[in-house]
C-alpha cells in the first residue's frame, strides 16, 4: 500500500511539521555581542629645550590606544588650562602632535586630551590627558641670562647726576624679564622690567638715573638680567662715572633772533609755523627729560617733543621761550624773537646777496650799503643767501626779507619787476641759483615778462641750457678765469667802470646776435663782458661779469639805474 497517498497520513504529516516549526519560534532570540569602545593612553611628551619665540614652546605630545573588539583608526586633541580652552579640538590620524605653548609664567600648566575612535566610529569616552609643566621638564636653574651694555658712559665719565643706560639682557633658554640695579652697593638692588622683550631671547633695559640715584662724587653703577625662570646673571656689569655740577643743555631753536618769515599778501597767514628745538647733552652724557614751551600766541606747555607747532601765525612781531630740562635736574632757556612778514604786491626790486661776509668783509658790505643792485630806485627789498650777517648787521635791516633758502614765489612780477642776484659762487651761493633752475623758477619770472640782472664771477657755471637759448649764449663758447681791468661801456647811456680790485675768475661768453651787449672787456674783443637778451614777448636778461662787489660801487650803481629805466622801462613807482 503507498502510505504516501493516504490523506489521513498527509494531514497528520504536515500538523506534525508545522508543529515543530512554531514550537522553535515561540522562544526569545540570542542578541549579538556589543561593540566595545577603544582605550587611549599617553606614552609621553617632550618639551623643546629652547623657546620658539621668548616663551613660547613647541611641545610634543605621544600616543597610542587599543580595542578589544577592532581596531582605533583615528584620533582628536585639545589643550586646555585650567578652565579655558587654549587649543581646540584637532581631528589627525597620527600618534602624536605638536603643539605651542606659552610658559611666560613658569607656574602655568596645560592639559592635553586625546581620544581614540575605532572603526565602529566610536570614540573612547574618556579622554586619556597629560599635565604638562616646564618645570616638569628641564632643570630651570642651569642656564642663567647674561648682562650687556649697549649705550653706557666709558668707564671713568663725567657726567651729570642725569645719565641714561641702556644695557641688554640675553639668556640662551628663555627670555630676560627683568633687571636688577645697584649704585655702589650690591647688598641693595632695584628690581624693573624689561623695556623691550625681543625673540631670540635678547631683552632690552632703558633706564635714567637721576639725582635721586647719583649724588655728586665717583660711583659704581651694577646692571644684571633676571630671567623668566628668577635664575640672575652671576656677573653684574659695571659702569664707573664721576658726577659731577656745571653741566646742562645746548639748546637752539630753528627760529634765529629777529629771524622774518615771508607770506605773500594772498595767503597772509601761516597754518601751522613748527619750531624745532635743537639739543645736545652727549659731550656729558645726559639725556633730556622734557621742554617747558611759552610763547607770545599763549602757548604755555611741557612737552617731550621737541618741537612746538604754532597754529594761524599771521604778520606781527612774536616771541618764543624754550627751557630744556635734563634728566640730571640741569636747564637752559632760550628766548627767541621773530616776526612774520606779509609781503604785498609791487615791491620794486628784489636784490639777493651771494657775497659771503666773513670772507669778503667790508668790500661785501659796501655794495649793499650802497644799495648798488637798485640803482637810484628807492622801492626794493633784498635776502641774503647767508644766515650768519655781517659784523655789524645787515645794511637796510627793514628792508631784508630773510636769510638762507630763498622761496621761490617771491620770483613773480605780482611782486618784484625785477630782481638783482649778485652771486660769487663761494661758500655755496650757485647752489640756491641752480636749484631754481632746476625747478624752473628763473625759467618762469622771465618767461611771464619778469626782468632778471645776475652779476657774477664764474659765470658760465650759471648758465644751463635754458637760459643759453633764452640769452643766445653759446656754451662751449666762452672765455674762462679771464681778469679784466675794466668795463668799456658800448651800449646808449651806459658809463665805463672801473675796478676797486682783482677780477679773477671772470667768465665771459662770445657775442650772438641774439643779444645786446653792455660792457666788453678791452682785452677780449667779440666776448661779452655785460649783454642784455630779450626775446619776443618775455622779460628782460641782464648779464654782468666780474666780481660785482669789485666793479666801483657808483659806477655799477649808476649803471644799473640806466639799465631798469631805459633798458626795462621802470619807473620809481616800480
Amino acid at each position: 500500500m503507498n502510505l504516501l497517498k493516504n490523506p489521513v497520513l498527509k494531514v497528520v504529516g504536515l500538523l506534525a511539521l508545522a508543529s515543530i516549526f512554531f514550537a522553535g519560534c515561540s522562544e526569545d532570540p540570542t542578541d549579538p555581542s556589543k561593540n566595545a569602545t577603544p582605550e587611549t593612553s599617553i606614552t609621553t611628551y617632550a618639551i623643546n629645550t629652547a623657546p620658539d619665540t621668548v616663551a613660547i614652546f613647541s611641545v610634543t605630545v605621544y600616543w597610542r590606544a587599543s580595542d578589544p573588539d577592532g581596531r582605533p583608526e583615528y584620533y582628536r586633541y585639545w589643550v586646555t588650562s585650567g578652565n579655558t580652552t587654549v587649543i581646540s579640538q584637532i581631528e589627525t590620524f597620527e600618534t602624536s602632535a605638536t603643539v605651542q605653548l606659552d610658559f611666560e609664567n613658569p607656574d602655568t600648566s596645560y592639559t592635553f586630551n586625546v581620544q581614540a575612535r575605532d572603526s565602529q566610529n566610536e570614540w573612547d569616552p574618556t579622554a586619556a590627558q597629560a599635565n604638562i609643566a616646564i618645570n616638569d621638564i628641564r632643570d630651570v636653574t642651569g642656564f642663567p641670562p647674561s648682562t650687556e651694555p649697549l649705550t653706557v658712559p666709558p668707564n671713568g665719565a663725567t657726567t651729570s647726576r642725569g645719565v641714561p643706560f641702556v644695557v641688554n639682557g640675553v639668556d640662551v633658554d628663555g627670555y630676560v624679564s627683568d633687571f636688577e640695579w645697584a649704585v655702589d652697593d650690591t647688598a641693595n638692588w632695584t628690581s624693573v622690567p624689561a623695556t623691550y622683550v625681543l625673540p631670540g631671547g635678547v631683552s632690552t633695559l632703558e633706564l635714567n638715573l637721576g639725582p635721586s640715584a647719583l649724588s655728586l662724587g665717583p660711583h659704581t653703577v651694577f646692571f644684571r638680567a633676571v630671567d623668566a625662570w628668577g635664575n640672575v646673571d652671576p656677573s653684574p656689569m659695571s659702569v664707573s662715572i664721576n658726577a659731577v655740577s656745571g653741566f646742562a643743555p645746548e639748546l637752539t631753536l630753528s627760529v634765529k633772533e629777529d629771524e622774518s618769515f615771508v607770506v605773500p599778501f594772498t595767503e597772509p597767514t601761516i597754518e601751522l609755523l613748527t619750531i624745532n628745538f635743537n639739543t645736545t647733552v652727549d659731550f656729558y652724557y645726559g639725556a633730556i627729560r622734557d621742554y617747558y614751551v611759552a610763547t607770545s600766541t599763549g602757548i604755555n606747555d611741557t612737552t617731550t617733543d621737541a618741537f612746538v607747532a604754532m597754529p594761524d601765525v599771521g604778520g606781527g612781531d612774536y616771541w618764543i621761550e624754550v627751557t630744556a630740562n635734563d634728566i640730571g635736574g640741569n636747564s637752559t632757556v632760550v628766548m627767541v624773537n621773530f616776526s612774520v612778514v606779509v609781503l604785498n604786491a609791487h615791491q620794486g626790486i628784489l636784490g639777493i646777496n651771494g657775497i659771503d661776509w666773513a670772507t669778503y668783509g667790508s668790500q661785501a658790505v659796501a655794495v649793499w650799503n650802497n644799495a648798488v643792485a637798485f640803482g637810484n630806485f628807492p622801492h626794493f627789498k633784498w635776502w641774503d643767501l647767508f644766515l650768519i650777517p655781517p659784523g655789524g648787521g645787515r645794511p637796510f635791516p627793514d628792508s631784508v626779507l630773510g636769510s638762507g633758502a630763498l622761496p621761490a614765489w617771491m620770483f613773480d612780477t605780482l611782486f618784484f619787476s625785477a630782481v638783482a642776484w649778485f652771486g660769487n659762487e663761494f661758500s655755496g651761493d650757485e647752489v640756491f641759483w641752480l636749484d631754481f633752475a632746476d625747478d624752473g623758477t628763473i625759467m618762469n619770472y622771465l618767461n611771464s615778462g619778469g626782468n632778471l640782472i645776475l652779476a657774477t664771477r664764474f659765470a658760465h657755471d650759471f648758465f644751463f641750457p635754458e637760459l643759453d637759448a633764452f640769452a643766445g649764449t653759446n656754451p662751449d663758447n666762452w672765455l674762462i678765469s679771464v681778469n679784466p681791468a675794466s668795463a668799456v661801456a658800448v651800449a646808449d647811456s651806459l658809463t665805463n667802470m672801473t675796478r676797486i680790485g682783482s677780477h679773477s675768475f671772470t667768465d665771459i661768453p662770445a657775442t650772438s646776435s641774439s643779444m645786446t651787449v653792455l660792457f666788453e672787456d678791452p682785452a677780449n674783443s667779440g666776448y661779452a663782458l655785460g649783454f642784455l637778451a630779450q626775446p619776443a614777448g618775455k622779460g628782460k636778461f641782464v648779464f654782468i661779469g666780474g666780481r660785482n662787489y669789485r666793479w666801483t660801487n657808483a659806477d655799477l650803481k649808476a649803471n644799473l639805474d640806466v639799465i631798469y629805466r631805459h633798458y626795462c622801462g621802470m619807473r620809481d613807482e616800480y
